[in-house]
C-alpha cells in the first residue's frame, strides 16, 4: 500500500525569463497537464512579465510568482517557495540566467533559487546562434552542469522573420513532449534517490 509521501503529486516549479519564447510557455504548461499530474507553480523574472501574461498563466496553474517587492516576500521569501517543490525547470533560460546560475548570483527570486533549493534543476536554453556558440556561454553552461545541474541542448529551427524579411535559424525550445518526458525522467530519478536515502 502506498504511503502519503509516494502517493502525493510532484510539485513542479517552472522559472520563465525574458525571452519571447516566454510567449509558448502556456502551451508547455498544458502539455505537462496532460501527461502527468502534478502541481505547478510559476516563477517570473521582471523581464519575463514583459512576454507573458500574468492573469491568463494564473488560470492553469496553482501558484504564480511574480515582481519584486518586498511586501511580497513574508509569503514568497525564496527558502518557502523552494521548499515546497520536488523539480524546478527553467523554461526558458537565457544566457543571463545561464551566467548567474554559473556565477552564483542571485539578482531576482528567480536565480536566487539556485542558490536555496535542494531540488534538481533543468535549464532549457534559448538564445541565437551567435551567442549560444560564445565561449562564455558554452564555458556557464559547464560551469553548471559540473554543479550538478542539467542543461538540455537545445533545438534548432528556422522561420521567417519579418524585421529581417528573411528565414532566419536560431535555437529554441524543444518540443512540449520532449520537455514532458525530460520531467518524467528527472521525477523517477529523484524517487529512486529518496528512497535510496531512506
Amino acid at each position: 500500500m502506498p504511503n502519503a509521501e509516494s502517493s502525493r503529486k510532484p510539485s513542479i516549479l517552472i522559472g520563465v525569463t525574458g525571452s519571447v519564447d516566454a510567449m509558448l510557455v502556456p502551451a508547455y504548461i498544458r502539455a505537462i497537464r496532460a501527461g502527468l499530474e502534478c502541481s505547478i507553480s510559476v516563477i517570473l523574472t521582471p523581464d519575463a512579465m514583459n512576454f507573458v501574461n500574468v492573469d491568463s498563466l494564473s488560470l492553469i496553474v496553482e501558484r504564480v510568482i511574480c515582481g519584486e517587492s518586498p511586501k511580497d516576500w513574508s509569503t514568497d521569501r525564496p527558502g518557502l517557495i523552494a521548499a515546497g517543490h520536488d523539480l524546478m525547470i527553467v523554461l526558458p533560460a537565457t544566457a543571463n540566467t545561464l551566467s548567474a546560475a554559473a556565477a552564483g548570483t542571485s539578482m531576482n527570486r528567480l536565480t536566487m533559487m539556485f542558490l536555496v533549493g535542494n531540488f534538481p534543476i533543468v535549464f532549457f536554453p534559448v538564445m541565437g546562434p551567435a551567442m549560444w556558440d560564445r565561449p562564455v556561454v558554452q564555458r556557464n553552461v559547464a560551469m553548471i552542469r559540473e554543479d550538478g545541474h542539467e542543461i538540455i541542448e537545445p533545438a534548432w529551427k528556422d522561420q521567417y522573420e519579418p524585421h529581417y524579411q528573411r528565414m532566419y535559424g536560431h535555437y529554441t525550445l524543444p518540443e512540449p513532449e520532449d520537455v514532458l518526458a525530460v520531467i518524467r525522467r528527472k521525477l523517477d530519478a529523484e524517487a529512486v534517490r529518496i528512497e535510496a536515502a531512506q
